[in-house]
């Protein structure tokens, strides 16, 4: 893939700690960030209940655009 752009676009990884949605809002709101992009794991129904959505919280706690990339569900 390729982007083009007029101007420089920075990009930063962090490791957070704490519970991921609250931890990633913080972050998102002290560097105050332009885009969030994350992986989703593609739960749906069931399981996604069982496991919560970080994605979903998060989506409710900011008013930064976010970017979901869905990732691959295996059967493992």
């Amino acid at each position: 893939m390729h982007i083009s752009s007029e101007r420089p676009v920075a990009v930063t990884a962090t490791v957070l700690v704490g519970h991921a949605a609250q931890a990633i809002a913080e972050e998102v709101d002290w560097r105050r960030a332009d885009l969030i992009v994350m992986a989703t794991h593609a739960y749906s129904g069931l399981r996604r209940w069982v496991h919560g959505s970080v994605a979903d919280q998060l989506l409710h706690s900011t008013t930064t655009p976010l970017l979901l990339v869905r990732g691959a569900v295996s059967d493992n």
